[in-house]
């Protein structure tokens, strides 16, 4: 059998591949791809990277199990591949690759890796630890976290330890990202059409950095619920209008500069230009522009205002109450 194992990276529209794949489980059966649905803690997993967190865990012969039942299942079901996805296990050290591996023997293994350019990385990982407060990674550490996961040429070293028993499959997420998810289903044998039949409409609704920071400054997003409902009400009154400002550029290619990215591995070498290219800055706003924008940061905030009174109210606090409640039963 021939097992795709998709490893990311992170920031690299892994969700969207995921999120397909979970929603389309006939489709990719119908074509041979056999997509297994897994538990983790008595829920149904996402992704499956928690298979590389049990063998962190010291569980390898659980994810060996679980592994060896996926194939199973697969093989029942008629499909000639195995698709596994999941960021985490770009994290993985080599024992742990090769444990995975391990329960993969005797199968045809295809590691499948984005990569993205530095800056846009950087930014994309700020932004997605300022989202929730309650999980936010301490602001002398998330420099660090982001640098090391810029080591492109650590973790396809890692991999590389296994070369011929696998085959790496290196690709650029700016080269694919408009046509990524069709793009991936593709080269495992599912047509292109077929794929785009099945997608839901999708924007990437990211706010202004800028925004952002002052929201993390105030810890107004304490949860996963409490960002997307302040995301929805930016895109109210800004309609994803965004200050590309040459402060954040610096913030971002300050982060980078710590980084090690020669980047001189082969199978980066097509790739490295991209890679390294310089962010983007917007022109300065225009009057109009500018008071427009601060016209709708005024609305933003009457928004935001409101939403903090209702629920601080009491109808808010027993609906907050009740909602435990049955979820304790459930």
């Amino acid at each position: 059998m021939k097992i795709y194992l998709h490893i990311g990276m992170h920031k690299t529209g892994t969700t969207s591949i995921q999120a397909f794949a979970r929603e389309n489980v006939n489709l990719l059966r119908k074509y041979g791809v056999f997509w297994p649905v897994m538990l983790k803690e008595n829920k149904v997993a996402r992704q499956h990277s928690h298979l590389w967190r049990l063998v962190q865990y010291g569980q390898a012969e659980a994810a060996l199990a679980v592994l060896g039942n996926a194939i199973t299942d697969a093989e029942k079901q008629g499909c000639q591949s195995l698709l596994l996805s999941g960021e985490g296990f770009s994290n993985a050290s080599e024992p742990e690759i090769a444990t995975i591996l391990d329960g993969l023997k005797g199968h045809e293994i295809v590691v499948i890796v984005y990569f993205r350019n530095i800056y846009g990385y950087a930014r994309s990982a700020f932004q997605q630890h300022l989202k929730y407060a309650d999980r936010r990674t301490p602001a002398r550490l998330l420099p660090l976290i982001i640098q090391r996961n810029l080591n492109y040429d650590a973790l396809l070293a890692r991999w590389q330890k296994f070369v011929p028993g696998i085959t790496l499959d290196v690709r650029s997420y700016e080269r694919e990202k408009k046509n990524l998810v069709p793009g991936f289903f593709a080269a495992l044998g599912i047509p292109e059409p077929a794929v785009k039949s099945k997608m839901a409409d999708e924007s990437n609704r990211s706010m202004d950095p800028v925004i952002q920071v002052m929201l993390a400054a105030i810890e107004c997003d304490k949860s996963g619920g409490d960002f997307r409902r302040t995301r929805d009400a930016y895109y109210r009154e800004f309609g994803g209008m965004k200050m590309n400002t040459a402060l954040m550029a610096d913030i971002f290619t300050a982060i980078c500069q710590g980084a090690p990215h020669e980047y001189s591995d082969p199978l980066l070498e097509a790739y490295r230009d991209e890679l390294l290219a310089p962010p983007d800055v917007q022109p300065p706003l225009s009057l109009a522009e500018q008071a427009q924008y601060f016209s709708s940061l005024a609305g933003f905030a009457r928004r935001m205002a409101r939403r903090k009174r209702f629920e601080s109210g009491r109808f808010y606090s027993a609906w907050r109450w009740a909602r435990q409640k049955l979820r304790k039963k459930d």
